[in-house]
């Protein structure tokens, strides 16, 4: 019977009895109810309890999953990292003995060193599915990727930019030395030395003084321009012929072959960059996987910028795409 039937019949037989005066008996009935009724109420909250408690179990098992293992909740490797941090590194005098002093990356060899890290270019995260970064008050290198084809790149390698700029390998010829004289600087520190680096790079949707850009296109390919028109040199005056116009392509980067390098190295289980305090490092810091697109992003929003390096005399390129404080701050969730 439910409760407002029960209810009803006690109310009549209570109404019954008020009629015979009987009030004992009137109080004993509505006492019994409200016993019995708080019973059933009960009973009533832990069936339904008990039934919704079988379903979720029920929904569980369907799923048919594997019994998660504890080490899927933890990280092995992020901890032989903060082991071999504080052991080998931390509060470490940096000693550059044998080291190549006039080298800019000897103090992150000595790190690589240190941390148990082979210097070397693989498309890999440098230790335990994590690709170490040395601190800079600056910005710090994501990668030096040379371009998927430059203006100067010879025959058989330079095929898509001479399609955009409907050039051929017989008229078009331009050489590594030309490259970097037309498209770059005299350095009056290095004797006039020409070198694609400094203020000469094309940055992201602006025009700088040498006529030059970057751009995204809808691919995500990355791609340099370059336009007589914008170019405010007077060197441009000696170019030749099919470099007096506008819009020619002068490097380009497929995301066919850059979304392979960031997703390998930094999509994994992410990134942890060495902190200093004074001469030595004394922090660690540990930054979420991030994958090509949001590299792309911080190209667009200039957080990632092209810092090229390529000067005359060195055959590497020195294609380095670097991020500033924020890109990096950014994605930093541990600190140690």
């Amino acid at each position: 019977m439910q409760s407002n039937q029960i209810y009803i019949s006690t109310l009549k037989t209570a109404i019954q009895k008020a009629l015979t005066k009987n009030l004992p008996l009137i109080l004993n009935d509505v006492v019994e109810y409200l016993e019995k009724h708080d019973f059933e109420v009960k009973q009533r909250k832990r069936r339904t309890k008990t039934k919704s408690l079988q379903k979720k179990t029920q929904a569980c098992l369907n799923l048919n999953t594997k019994p998660l293992q504890i080490s899927e909740f933890s990280d092995d490797g992020k901890e032989k990292i903060k082991k071999k941090f504080d052991n080998k590194v931390k509060g470490i005098e940096i000693c550059l003995d044998g080291k190549n002093t006039k080298h800019c990356g000897k103090e992150g060899h000595w790190l690589e060193e240190k941390m148990g890290i082979e210097h070397n270019a693989k498309n890999k995260p440098d230790i335990h599915g994590y690709e170490m970064k040395k601190h800079s008050k600056g910005k710090i290198t994501l990668g030096d990727y040379s371009a998927s084809e430059y203006a100067f790149s010879k025959k058989n390698k330079r095929k898509i930019i001479n399609e955009i700029n409907n050039w051929t390998n017989e008229k078009e010829v331009l050489s590594r030395n030309d490259y970097i004289k037309m498209f770059g600087n005299p350095n009056p520190k290095k004797n006039n030395r020409h070198s694609w680096s400094g203020r000469c790079v094309p940055t992201y949707n602006t025009w700088n003084p040498n006529g030059q850009i970057l751009i995204v296109n809808d691919n995500n390919d990355i791609v340099a321009y370059y336009s007589f028109s914008k170019d405010t040199r007077e060197i441009k005056d000696e170019f030749p012929e099919f470099l007096r116009r506008d819009d020619i392509v002068i490097a380009l980067w497929k995301s066919e072959k850059m979304k392979p390098h960031i997703d390998s190295k930094f999509n994994q289980k992410g990134f942890f960059i060495c902190k200093k305090i004074g001469s030595t490092y004394e922090k660690i810091c540990f930054g979420k996987p991030f994958n090509f697109v949001h590299f792309i992003e911080g190209i667009k929003t200039k957080k990632i910028i092209f810092d090229s390096g390529m000067y005359y005399g060195n055959m590497r390129n020195y294609s380095q795409f670097r991020g500033g404080p924020t890109f990096w701050d950014e994605l930093i969730i541990e600190e140690y």
